[in-house]
Formats: C-alpha cells, sequence, structure tokens
C-alpha cells in the first residue's frame, strides 16, 4: 500500500472513531455546525459554536491532503516508468514485436475464424454470407463453411440450411449459396 493511501485509510478511520459519539444525523463528513435553528447567509446552520470546530477540522484536513500528495508514489512511479520503456522501444522500431511469430499467426488465425462466424439467420438481404462463413450454431465445432438460403422473390434475409431448411419452399423459390 502506497504512503498516500495508508495516510488516507488512517485519516478515515480517525474520522470514523471521532463520529460514532455523534448523532447520526449529523454529517459524516464534517463536524456538525451549530445547534439546530441557526442559520446561515444560504439557510443552512452555519453560524453558531460549531463554527470554529469546522473551521479548525478543515483546516487540518488541507494540511493531511497536502502532506499525503507531498510524498512520492511508487504505484506512479512504476507507471511512468512502463510508459518510458514502450516509448523507447517503439522508438527503437520495437513497438509490438512482443508475441513470438507463431503465437502471432494463430491468434490471427483465431480472429480470421471469429470474423467469418454467421448468427443461424439474419435480416440483411443484402449483406451476402462471405466466403467461409460458417453458422455459429451448428458449425460451431468444425468451423468450416455452410450452407444459406434466402426467398428467391421478395428475401427477408439468410438462413442456415442445416439450422433453418427451407421444407416450406419449392426448390425454384429459394437462393443458397455455398460459403
Amino acid at each position: 500500500m502506497t504512503a498516500w493511501r495508508a495516510r488516507l485509510a488512517a485519516l478515515r478511520a480517525e474520522h470514523a472513531a471521532a463520529n460514532s459519539a455523534k448523532s447520526v444525523n449529523s454529517s459524516p463528513e464534517v463536524p456538525a455546525t451549530g445547534p439546530i435553528g441557526t442559520i446561515g447567509t444560504i439557510g443552512i446552520g452555519t453560524d453558531g459554536a460549531g463554527a470554529p470546530d469546522r473551521a479548525a477540522f478543515l483546516a487540518r484536513a488541507a494540511e493531511d491532503a497536502a502532506a499525503a500528495l507531498a510524498a512520492p508514489d511508487p504505484d506512479l512511479a512504476h507507471e511512468r516508468a512502463e510508459v518510458a520503456a514502450a516509448q523507447a522501444a517503439e522508438a527503437r522500431g520495437e513497438y509490438g514485436r512482443r508475441r513470438p511469430e507463431a503465437g502471432h499467426r494463430t491468434a490471427l488465425a483465431g480472429f480470421l475464424a471469429a470474423g467469418l462466424q454467421r448468427p443461424p439467420a439474419w435480416a440483411d438481404p443484402a449483406s451476402l454470407p462471405p466466403p467461409g462463413a460458417w453458422c455459429s450454431s451448428c458449425g460451431r465445432f468444425s468451423r468450416s463453411g455452410g450452407r444459406w438460403w434466402q426467398e428467391a422473390v421478395n428475401p427477408s434475409g439468410w438462413r442456415c440450411v442445416t439450422c433453418r431448411p427451407p421444407v416450406h419452399l419449392v426448390p425454384s423459390a429459394v437462393v443458397t449459396v455455398e460459403t
């Protein structure tokens, strides 16, 4: 845990202990400002016996925050070092070459297969299935090609022949595409 995080946790614990003796109706962040019914310039209680306590609390909180922010943060230093190393690698032309060539080709093949995945049916008749397209339902194990159909007249979209066969139509009323 960094120094400022530890200090913030300590401040929260100290403040929680100080507020535990107070009423549940008082503000959890700031001490009460005065007796009920004391009205300030904007209609809330600001004038009263609690105003000096509030000012002291806020001054101490500002000092604690300044002290926490003044300490160096090792997490930020580590992040800056990582960014500097990445920028230096990019300047040398080594950026993006961390993955071995074989692993890169394997990942690329996976992306290509995922890009050719199609749902069992889709509504855009103009969106012809590309070569190699496979059905996400019936072709999920082989991931190799498929057959798709739509109506020859007034098409309403493409469907997988295996998952949604055109058994209700005559063969001449169907356009079939093999991928």
